[in-house]
Protein backbone atom coordinates (compact mmCIF):
# COMPACT_ATOMS: atom_id res chain seq x y z
CA UNK A 1 0.00 0.00 0.00
CA UNK A 2 3.00 2.29 0.84
CA UNK A 3 4.42 1.77 -2.45
CA UNK A 4 1.09 2.75 -4.45
CA UNK A 5 0.83 5.83 -2.26
CA UNK A 6 4.17 6.71 -3.11
CA UNK A 7 3.71 6.31 -7.03
CA UNK A 8 0.35 7.93 -6.57
CA UNK A 9 1.84 11.19 -4.92
CA UNK A 10 4.44 11.66 -7.50
CA UNK A 11 1.90 10.98 -10.07
CA UNK A 12 -0.03 13.97 -8.23
CA UNK A 13 3.08 16.06 -7.99
CA UNK A 14 4.07 15.54 -11.75
CA UNK A 15 1.10 17.00 -13.04
CA UNK A 16 2.25 21.03 -13.02
CA UNK A 17 4.97 20.41 -14.61
CA UNK A 18 3.89 17.68 -17.53
CA UNK A 19 0.79 20.33 -18.28
CA UNK A 20 3.23 23.31 -18.64
CA UNK A 21 5.64 21.32 -21.26
CA UNK A 22 2.59 20.30 -22.92
CA UNK A 23 1.31 23.89 -23.31
CA UNK A 24 4.69 25.28 -24.22
CA UNK A 25 5.72 22.03 -26.50
CA UNK A 26 2.25 21.77 -28.11
CA UNK A 27 0.16 24.83 -28.28
CA UNK A 28 1.65 26.42 -31.30
CA UNK A 29 2.05 22.94 -33.03
CA UNK A 30 -1.73 22.55 -32.67
CA UNK A 31 -2.97 25.77 -33.35
CA UNK A 32 -0.64 25.17 -37.11
CA UNK A 33 -2.48 21.92 -37.24
CA UNK A 34 -6.10 22.90 -36.51
CA UNK A 35 -5.64 26.02 -38.83
CA UNK A 36 -3.92 23.73 -41.46
CA UNK A 37 -6.46 21.64 -41.26
CA UNK A 38 -9.10 24.13 -41.04
CA UNK A 39 -8.01 25.87 -44.61
CA UNK A 40 -8.24 22.04 -46.33
CA UNK A 41 -11.33 21.07 -44.92
CA UNK A 42 -15.05 22.56 -43.71
CA UNK A 43 -14.97 20.86 -40.18
CA UNK A 44 -19.00 20.81 -39.25
CA UNK A 45 -18.64 18.26 -36.37
CA UNK A 46 -16.41 16.69 -34.15
CA UNK A 47 -16.59 13.52 -32.59
CA UNK A 48 -14.29 12.42 -29.48
CA UNK A 49 -13.85 8.73 -28.68
CA UNK A 50 -11.80 6.53 -26.03
CA UNK A 51 -11.76 3.68 -23.81
CA UNK A 52 -11.81 4.13 -19.88
CA UNK A 53 -10.53 7.71 -18.66
CA UNK A 54 -9.93 8.90 -22.30
CA UNK A 55 -13.55 8.93 -22.71
CA UNK A 56 -14.22 10.32 -19.43
CA UNK A 57 -11.74 13.12 -20.64
CA UNK A 58 -13.59 13.62 -23.96
CA UNK A 59 -16.76 13.89 -21.91
CA UNK A 60 -15.53 16.81 -19.73
CA UNK A 61 -14.28 18.71 -22.76
CA UNK A 62 -17.31 18.30 -25.00
CA UNK A 63 -18.68 21.54 -24.39
CA UNK A 64 -15.17 23.39 -24.63
CA UNK A 65 -15.27 22.37 -28.53
CA UNK A 66 -19.39 23.18 -28.68
CA UNK A 67 -18.25 26.60 -27.33
CA UNK A 68 -15.91 26.81 -29.98
CA UNK A 69 -19.27 26.33 -32.68
CA UNK A 70 -18.78 22.38 -33.76
CA UNK A 71 -21.63 20.16 -33.53
CA UNK A 72 -19.70 17.39 -30.93
CA UNK A 73 -20.17 14.28 -30.45
CA UNK A 74 -18.66 11.76 -27.41
CA UNK A 75 -19.06 8.26 -28.27
CA UNK A 76 -16.86 4.68 -26.66
CA UNK A 77 -15.35 3.43 -29.97
CA UNK A 78 -17.44 0.38 -30.40
CA UNK A 79 -20.52 2.13 -30.28
CA UNK A 80 -19.08 4.57 -32.80
CA UNK A 81 -17.20 2.18 -35.10
CA UNK A 82 -20.01 -0.87 -34.77
CA UNK A 83 -22.83 1.03 -34.91
CA UNK A 84 -23.06 4.57 -35.00
CA UNK A 85 -21.26 5.71 -37.98
CA UNK A 86 -23.69 3.48 -40.51
CA UNK A 87 -26.51 5.53 -39.15
CA UNK A 88 -27.50 9.33 -39.81
CA UNK A 89 -24.67 10.62 -42.11
CA UNK A 90 -23.43 10.63 -38.78
CA UNK A 91 -19.61 11.03 -40.33
CA UNK A 92 -18.47 12.53 -43.38
CA UNK A 93 -15.69 14.04 -44.56
CA UNK A 94 -16.52 17.29 -42.79
CA UNK A 95 -16.30 15.54 -39.68
CA UNK A 96 -13.10 15.59 -37.22
CA UNK A 97 -12.73 12.65 -35.42
CA UNK A 98 -10.51 12.75 -32.14
CA UNK A 99 -9.35 9.32 -31.18
CA UNK A 100 -7.38 9.14 -27.52
CA UNK A 101 -5.06 6.33 -26.60
CA UNK A 102 -2.75 6.87 -24.21
CA UNK A 103 -1.36 3.64 -25.08
CA UNK A 104 -1.72 4.17 -28.78
CA UNK A 105 -2.68 0.95 -29.62
CA UNK A 106 -6.24 0.10 -27.60
CA UNK A 107 -7.99 -1.93 -30.28
CA UNK A 108 -11.22 -0.31 -29.76
CA UNK A 109 -9.85 2.85 -30.78
CA UNK A 110 -8.35 1.89 -33.50
CA UNK A 111 -11.15 0.28 -34.75
CA UNK A 112 -13.29 3.90 -34.75
CA UNK A 113 -10.23 5.51 -36.40
CA UNK A 114 -10.75 2.79 -39.56
CA UNK A 115 -14.54 3.67 -39.48
CA UNK A 116 -14.07 7.44 -39.77
CA UNK A 117 -11.52 6.64 -42.61
CA UNK A 118 -13.61 4.33 -44.60
CA UNK A 119 -16.24 8.11 -44.17
CA UNK A 120 -13.41 9.91 -45.47
CA UNK A 121 -12.94 12.23 -42.08
CA UNK A 122 -10.30 13.82 -40.94
CA UNK A 123 -8.26 12.24 -38.09
CA UNK A 124 -6.42 14.60 -35.11
CA UNK A 125 -5.41 11.59 -32.58
CA UNK A 126 -4.34 12.38 -28.90
CA UNK A 127 -1.52 9.62 -27.43
CA UNK A 128 1.11 8.80 -25.52
CA UNK A 129 2.83 6.94 -28.16
CA UNK A 130 3.91 8.36 -31.53
CA UNK A 131 5.04 4.77 -32.62
CA UNK A 132 1.76 3.57 -32.09
CA UNK A 133 -1.35 2.42 -34.74
CA UNK A 134 -3.15 5.25 -33.45
CA UNK A 135 -0.62 7.76 -34.14
CA UNK A 136 0.39 6.22 -38.11
CA UNK A 137 -3.19 5.72 -38.60
CA UNK A 138 -4.23 9.65 -38.11
CA UNK A 139 -3.85 12.77 -40.38
CA UNK A 140 -2.06 14.00 -37.10
CA UNK A 141 -1.58 13.22 -33.80
CA UNK A 142 -0.79 15.35 -30.60
CA UNK A 143 1.86 13.70 -28.33
CA UNK A 144 0.88 14.13 -25.06
CA UNK A 145 4.30 13.03 -23.37
CA UNK A 146 2.90 12.57 -20.01
CA UNK A 147 4.34 8.47 -19.85
CA UNK A 148 7.32 7.28 -20.49
CA UNK A 149 8.20 5.88 -23.95
CA UNK A 150 9.30 2.78 -22.85
CA UNK A 151 6.38 1.53 -20.60
CA UNK A 152 4.13 3.01 -23.21
CA UNK A 153 5.06 0.73 -25.57
CA UNK A 154 6.12 -2.47 -23.51
CA UNK A 155 3.80 -4.88 -23.06
CA UNK A 156 4.58 -6.34 -19.85
CA UNK A 157 4.31 -4.77 -16.25
CA UNK A 158 5.04 -6.09 -13.14
CA UNK A 159 1.47 -5.33 -10.93
CA UNK A 160 -1.55 -7.91 -10.93
CA UNK A 161 -3.72 -5.03 -12.09
CA UNK A 162 -1.74 -3.14 -14.75
CA UNK A 163 0.08 -6.22 -16.28
CA UNK A 164 -3.72 -6.62 -17.90
CA UNK A 165 -3.42 -3.04 -19.64
CA UNK A 166 -1.05 -1.55 -22.08
CA UNK A 167 0.62 2.02 -21.45
CA UNK A 168 0.05 2.29 -17.58
CA UNK A 169 3.46 3.44 -15.36
CA UNK A 170 2.01 1.88 -12.12
CA UNK A 171 -0.34 0.00 -10.59
CA UNK A 172 -2.05 3.62 -9.28
CA UNK A 173 -4.94 5.78 -11.11
CA UNK A 174 -2.75 7.19 -14.16
CA UNK A 175 -4.25 10.83 -13.19
CA UNK A 176 -0.99 12.46 -15.14
CA UNK A 177 -2.16 11.21 -18.33
CA UNK A 178 -5.68 11.94 -17.66
CA UNK A 179 -4.82 15.89 -16.95
CA UNK A 180 -2.67 15.61 -19.99
CA UNK A 181 -5.67 14.32 -22.29
CA UNK A 182 -7.99 16.80 -20.90
CA UNK A 183 -5.14 19.93 -21.93
CA UNK A 184 -4.50 18.25 -25.05
CA UNK A 185 -8.40 18.29 -25.70
CA UNK A 186 -8.67 21.82 -24.23
CA UNK A 187 -5.79 23.22 -26.63
CA UNK A 188 -7.42 21.87 -29.44
CA UNK A 189 -10.84 23.51 -28.80
CA UNK A 190 -8.85 27.02 -27.93
CA UNK A 191 -7.35 26.74 -31.26
CA UNK A 192 -10.72 27.38 -33.12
Amino acid sequence: MTIMMDYMLKEINEQPTYLQNLVEQNKEKIFNVVNRMMTKKDINKIILTGCGDSLCASLTTEAAFNKAGFTTFVFPPMELSRYRYKFNNLMDERTLLIPISVSGKTPRVVEAINAARSKNCTIISITNNPESPVAKNSDEYIYAKSSQIESIQSSSYDGEVSSKYVGYEHDVPQTKSYTAVQMALLLLAQSF
